[in-house]
């Protein structure tokens, strides 16, 4: 059916590391769905689906990895003992990191570390193209080549590739 050819298309896709993960995640899913626990079973096909539809990649994961570990690193430095309830994280347009695929990252990765019950608010600024020739100033969601005003080629790209962890918010 429609899961299938999602497959097909993903196989194509990806790498083949990344379909190896998909297969793993597809029998994680067929195990879960024999089980007793509905919950769990429902969670994993909806992980799978989601997958499929985002094509996260190996690379938003390592990413989420790092700053779990990142994340559990200043908890314990500032040996605070409560739970972590929320984190804002930027993540800028240019920086080559899908925020969609963060977020499914931190999904999957997050069961059993201290960000499991954390609220994640992602920021997402934009980038500014400024053309030096006609001194526009513009908004952009993608690198430009040319100014979007005047089409000079000479033009500055300020911001928009930020990929930081902005704030931890720990329980009292």
């Amino acid at each position: 059916g429609a899961a299938e050819e999602q497959l097909s298309d993903f196989r194509s896709r990806h790498t083949p590391c990344a379909v190896r993960w998909l297969r793993h995640t597809a029998c994680a899913v067929r195990w879960l769905r024999h089980t007793a626990c509905a919950y769990y079973s429902a969670n994993a096909e909806v992980i799978l689906l989601r997958l499929l539809t985002t094509r996260a990649t190996m690379h938003e994961l390592s990413i989420v990895e790092a700053l779990i570990e990142q994340v559990e690193k200043e908890v314990e430095r500032s040996g605070h003992r409560g739970r972590v309830t929320g984190l804002d994280v930027s993540i800028g347009r240019l920086s080559g990191v899908n925020p969609d695929s963060f977020r499914f990252a931190l999904e999957m990765l997050a069961p059993g570390t201290l960000l499991e019950a954390a609220e994640i608010r992602i920021a997402e600024p934009r980038a500014t193209c400024r053309c030096p020739s006609c001194g526009a100033a513009t908004e952009v969601d993608e690198l430009a080549a040319q100014c979007p005003a005047c089409g000079s080629g000479d033009v500055l790209l300020e911001g928009g590739r930020e990929l930081w962890l902005q704030s931890i918010e720990l329980e009292d």
